[in-house]
């Protein structure tokens, strides 16, 4: 359940605590946070709930004026690190023009960023 949200926007999971969370998983046994949830879009309770014991968004906000969990979504802001994966290895990602140019049908890891507003990641 998502506790209720802080007037000011507030960070909920830290990098440092996500990568705890990371590190303790076993590789092959990922926790299932969406299990009971049938097959469609995920609900902003959802997603926090599979951010809190995966850690996969850090840091992770909620709350303030503008807040980035919404009802079946969360607004990423992408920092200054991203890499493709080619099949093989991960090649950095060209940020020319300050926007992410993502290939078809490609797997990008991106670093998020709390403070950087004008970088939003789209899909």
């Amino acid at each position: 359940m998502i506790p209720a949200l802080p007037i000011k926007e507030e960070e909920v999971l830290s990098r440092d605590r996500a990568t705890e969370i990371a590190e303790s998983l076993d590789g092959n046994h990922v926790p299932d946070a969406v299990k009971d949830v049938p097959p469609s879009l995920l609900s902003a309770e959802h997603i926090y709930s599979f951010v809190m014991s995966t850690g996969l968004i850090s840091p992770f906000h909620i709350g303030g004026n503008k807040p980035r969990l919404k009802k079946a979504s969360y607004e990423g802001r992408i920092g200054d690190t991203a890499y493709i994966f080619d099949g093989r290895k991960l090649k950095p990602a060209d940020f020319s023009g300050r926007k992410l140019q993502i290939p078809a049908n490609s797997i990008v890891f991106v670093e998020s960023d709390r403070f950087s507003s004008s970088k939003l990641c789209g899909s």
